[in-house]
C-alpha cells in the first residue's frame, strides 16, 4: 500500500534500465521538495542557463573521435544566430540541418551532441545544429524562422542534398520548417526525420489521455502554452497534422515512443503525409519513453534507433553507384 501512495510500484518496462526506472518514479516527489526543478520553474530560468540544458555524459554514447565541432554566428533578418558544425574534415559540406527538443523552452547547441557527431561520422557528412530562440521570451514563430534562416545557410553551403531532423519540439519545427520550405519555394529538403515529434498543439492525439510516466497533458499544455500563448493552436506551421495539403512534401522518416503522450502525434502525421502521397517510413518503439534519445545508454532500444536513422536518410544523401 505504501509503495501505491508513492507512486513507487509504477509498472516500467525492464528494456530501461534500473537508474531511470527509478529516476522516473522517483521524479514528481523529488520536483514536490523542490530537489529537481519542474517544468513551470525550468521556463522562468534566465534563457542562457536554459539553452545549456543537455543530457549528462552519462546517459549518453561518447562523440567519435573522427568529429570536430566549431560554433558559428550568422545575421538574419531577425538577428545573429548562432549554429555549431559538426564534421570530419575543413572541406566537408553540410547536408544535415539538426533542431533539438526541449518543449521550445529549454535546450540549445550541446542538446544532443553525440547524435549530431555520429550522424557525421556515420554518413560522412556535416552536420549543422540551430540555436533558435527559446520561449516564453520568444514565442511563435520565432524559432521556426531561425530554423528557416538556417535551412537557407545550409543550402547556400551544400554541395548535395539537405536533409533536415528534430526531435520533440525539434521534430515539430522540422515538419513546419517543410511546410514552410515547400509554401516558399525551398530551400529544397530532400528528407526529414521527426523523432517523438509534437505535431498537434491542440493536444487532441488519443494518446494524450494515457496515464505515462515522465510527463502529463497539464505538463504538456503548459509548454504549448510557453511557445504559442494566444496563438492560434491549429496553425499548420505549430501544428503541421492541422495543415489542409501535405503534398509535395520531402519523403519521412518518423520515430515515436510507445510509452509516450505524443506517440499518436507521429502516427497520425504519417497517415496525414501517406493519404498525400508522400513517401513515409513510421516506427514506434512500444517499451520507450519519451525523449529516449537523451538517455540512451539506459535504453537498450537506443542503439538500434540510431542505426535505422542512419540506414534510412543514407540513400538520400548518398546516391546509390550507377549499374
Amino acid at each position: 500500500m505504501a509503495l501505491a501512495i508513492l507512486g513507487l510500484d509504477m509498472k516500467l518496462p525492464s528494456t530501461l534500465s534500473w537508474q531511470l526506472r527509478w529516476s522516473l518514479r522517483l521524479q514528481p516527489w523529488l520536483e514536490r521538495l523542490h530537489l529537481v526543478p519542474s517544468h513551470a520553474a525550468v521556463a522562468r530560468w534566465p534563457v542562457a542557463r536554459r539553452k545549456a540544458i543537455k543530457p549528462p555524459a552519462w546517459m549518453t554514447y561518447p562523440s567519435p573521435a573522427s568529429v570536430r565541432t566549431q560554433r558559428e554566428t550568422i545575421a538574419t533578418a531577425d538577428g545573429p544566430l548562432e549554429l555549431k558544425w559538426f564534421r570530419t574534415s575543413d572541406m566537408q559540406k553540410p547536408a544535415i540541418l539538426f533542431t533539438h527538443g526541449g518543449g521550445w523552452v529549454a535546450g540549445g547547441l550541446d542538446a544532443l551532441d553525440y547524435l549530431c557527431a555520429n550522424l557525421c561520422d556515420r554518413l560522412g557528412v556535416a552536420v549543422v545544429a540551430v540555436d533558435y530562440r527559446l520561449a516564453p521570451d520568444d514565442r511563435f514563430p520565432a524559432a521556426l524562422y531561425d530554423c528557416y534562416a538556417a535551412l537557407e545557410w545550409v543550402a547556400a553551403r551544400a554541395s548535395g542534398p539537405i536533409v533536415v531532423i528534430g526531435d520533440s519540439a525539434g521534430g515539430n519545427l522540422t515538419a513546419a520548417l517543410c511546410l514552410l520550405a515547400r509554401e516558399r519555394g525551398g530551400p529544397a529538403i530532400a528528407q526529414q526525420t521527426l523523432i517523438y515529434p509534437t505535431l498537434d498543439a491542440t493536444l487532441r492525439s488519443p494518446s494524450m489521455s494515457m496515464d505515462m510516466p515522465g510527463a502529463t497533458l497539464k505538463q504538456m499544455a503548459a509548454v504549448v502554452q510557453y511557445y504559442l500563448g494566444d496563438h492560434d493552436r491549429e496553425d499548420p506551421l505549430a501544428s503541421p497534422i492541422h495543415a489542409k495539403d501535405h503534398s509535395g512534401l520531402p519523403p519521412a522518416l518518423i520515430i515515436t515512443a510507445g510509452l509516450d503522450l505524443l506517440r499518436d502525434d507521429g502516427s497520425r502525421y504519417a497517415q496525414c503525409l501517406r493519404d498525400a502521397g508522400v513517401s513515409v517510413r513510421y516506427a514506434n518503439y512500444p517499451d520507450m519513453l519519451h525523449g529516449f534519445l537523451s538517455h540512451a545508454k539506459l535504453c537498450a532500444g537506443a542503439p538500434g534507433v540510431l542505426a535505422e536513422i542512419v540506414d534510412e536518410i543514407r540513400p538520400y544523401l548518398v546516391p546509390a553507384p550507377a549499374a
